[in-house]
């Protein structure tokens, strides 16, 4: 889910066509085995710096939730040292919570010595990444836009963990599943989605973000793929004009973000697809990481844009 500040961050920076070709080659292509590569460990991160580490990182700050997501999913959770209060799942409850991804508290994550701090990408002007920066750790600008990002995501945190093999297998994972995801909804009606980040005013997914990219998948079509940026805020009138046959919702722990409230909101209760009850709640923390859980947010996607589809 993108939380108070870093929904901020990140919305301000975060078709089998796209995901089974360039993307999908990408994210599963092997690294050499630790013995077979140079001493150097080198990738490139998503604000296209170098990150180099002399050895597989032993001590990582993860301060993008997705990202902690990947650090457990491929095997590092003893190599993560500390995490956002954003991070609940819990595997990681007994991680070191350094507050928010934005503005974590930098004497505790000094103290606690990491050699790679994972951070949000575009950063290279921020405060934050200045700060951590001085501090001496090597800083991977995590990116987060779109399915390309993620392959890339996971190849490079392999590589960085020395977990390239693990890497490599969840890259197939996701790209098997979402593949699949298409195969089920190919040939059917492909009715337009709206995708509502919050409410009011709407704030909506561009066609360059994975959402939007797993909107396709699943079988529909965004209502707004004609946006020209990746997150934007749109207007009660230009909804209504464009009539969604589904409004799929993000939802966290506030439940008045739930279908039920469109029943009687102004503008919203005009529309067809909530008259007709086709507005469906999916979890935020779900719908909105592009982590390990990709394709099981693309199933649920499907499901909410297809409900015949089993």
């Amino acid at each position: 889910m993108l939380y108070p500040g870093v929904r901020a961050w990140w919305l301000a920076g975060a078709v089998t066509a796209v995901l089974v070709g360039t993307s999908v080659t990408e994210g599963c292509r092997e690294t050499p085995p630790p013995s077979a590569r140079a001493s150097a460990i080198r990738v490139v991160d998503g604000d296209g710096d170098t990150v180099r580490l002399a050895q597989p990182a032993r001590r990582v700050v993860s301060l993008v939730p997705s990202a902690t997501d990947l650090v457990v999913a491929l095997g590092g959770l003893p190599q993560l040292v500390g995490r956002t209060r954003y991070d609940r799942a819990p595997a990681v409850a007994a991680v070191s919570s350094l507050g928010g991804g934005l503005d974590p508290d930098l004497e505790k994550l000094t103290a606690l010595r990491p050699d790679l701090v994972l951070t949000w990408a575009p950063s290279r002007t921020s405060p934050l990444r200045t700060a951590l920066a001085a501090g001496g750790s090597a800083i991977y600008a995590t990116p987060t836009r779109d399915t390309s990002s993620f392959y890339a995501a996971v190849v490079a945190l392999g590589t960085l963990l020395g977990h390239d093999s693990a890497a490599a297998a969840l890259a197939r994972t996701v790209r098997d599943t979402l593949a699949a995801v298409h195969a089920s909804v190919a040939g059917r009606p492909t009715p337009t989605v709206l995708y509502v980040v919050w409410g009011d005013p709407p704030m909506t997914v561009g066609p360059q973000t994975f959402v939007g990219e797993l909107i396709r998948i699943a079988g529909g079509r965004n209502a707004f793929d004609d946006a020209t940026s990746d997150w934007p805020v749109v207007s009660m009138e230009d909804v209504v004009r464009r009539a969604p046959d589904v409004i799929v919702l993000s939802v966290g722990d506030d439940s008045t973000q739930g279908a039920e409230r469109l029943q009687h909101a102004p503008g919203w209760r005009s529309l067809a697809a909530v008259r007709a009850g086709r507005v469906v709640a999916l979890p935020a923390d779900l719908l909105e990481r592009p982590g390990p859980a990709l394709g099981d947010a693309a199933r649920r996607l499907a499901r909410a844009i297809h409900p015949e589809v089993r």
